[in-house]
């Protein structure tokens, strides 16, 4: 009886960490988030977590003191276009440690372009249509400011 309460506990105990484990897609380019990694996904892990903070480091300052290295995470969709340029230059998709402030609101570093920033904590919420809907204001933001620049 005992070593069925206890394999009990043990199935239950692997069940509840599989479903709290956070999924993300991750793509590390421009290339590959449209090519070969477009639907890459994974569960997140200190690993995958610390290259995707090797990745953003340019983009936020002091990224590292704001990172809780506590186990939990979050997923991002990073994209840069440079000022002129009529591409992106970088797109940055992964799992990242959780930020004390959301990695959006970390301070970013000054570069000469528009970046798009989306941090969220559910399966899969790093995907395709959030940089999609990212493509569009990063779009949008650049003609505004264009316009504003003429006037």
């Amino acid at each position: 009886m005992l070593q069925i309460k206890f394999g009990t506990l043990v199935l239950l105990s692997v069940a509840f960490g599989a479903a709290s484990a956070l999924v993300c897609h991750e793509c590390t380019s421009v290339a590959g988030c449209r090519g070969a990694d477009k639907n890459k996904t994974v569960t997140c892990s200190q690993a995958n977590s610390e290259a995707t903070a090797v990745l953003l480091r340019p983009y936020f300052k002091d990224l590292n003191a704001t990172l809780e290295y506590n186990g939990t995470y979050q997923c991002t969709n990073i994209t840069f276009i440079p000022t002129g340029a009529t591409d992106l230059s970088a797109i940055i998709k992964g799992c990242l440690y959780k930020t004390k402030t959301g990695l959006c609101g970390v301070e970013k570093t000054q570069l000469s372009g528009n970046m798009t920033c989306i941090s969220c904590n559910s399966d899969k919420c790093n995907g395709a249509g959030r940089l999609a809907l990212s493509m569009l204001l990063l779009i949008s933001t650049w003609i505004a400011r264009s316009i504003v620049t003429k006037v």
